[in-house]
């Protein structure tokens, strides 16, 4: 929650500090689609590598975390989570995993990895293209109103 009320707050401050239609445009555009992208977009891409592995490889992990896919190892193998009324370490834990297991955490990496992937090319280089596009469109169509 503390995270949104920042964010929100950091968006306001960059539409009420705009020099111009054009920048408060690009803030629009940056802040809209950057939070759609880093927070939405970006898991929907993770989930979709996730369906994809598991039709192509047979593995059922959509809808897993890597906690939930390692507990239910540990605990087919009697293996506990808890010592001395406190939580074990993931990577001690880890330790016990058999390779299947293991890959499978994999896949779960590699699905994440793909949703920043994502979100970092959209977030670095798609949207300043755009706004630089749009920019220049803008530019453009003031020149031209100018010359006629």
């Amino acid at each position: 929650e503390q995270f949104k009320l920042v964010y929100g707050l950091t968006i306001a401050s960059r539409f009420l500090s705009a020099r111009d239609k054009d920048e408060l445009r690009e803030g629009a555009i940056k802040d809209i689609l950057g939070f759609s992208t880093w927070l939405l977009f970006g898991g929907f891409v993770s989930n979709g590598v996730i369906k994809l592995i598991d039709k192509v490889k047979g593995t059922k992990l959509y809808g897993k975390t890597r906690d939930e896919v390692l507990s239910v190892f540990l605990k087919s193998k009697g293996i506990s989570m808890i010592e001395n009324n406190k939580a074990i370490p993931f990577k001690k834990l880890l330790k016990h995993a058999d390779k299947a297991t293991k890959t499978n955490l994999r896949y779960l990496s590699i699905a994440q990895f793909a949703g920043y992937l994502f979100s970092g090319l959209v977030l670095g280089f798609g949207i300043p293209k755009l706004n630089i596009y749009m920019t220049n469109k803008n530019e453009q169509k003031r020149k031209e109103k100018v010359r006629s």
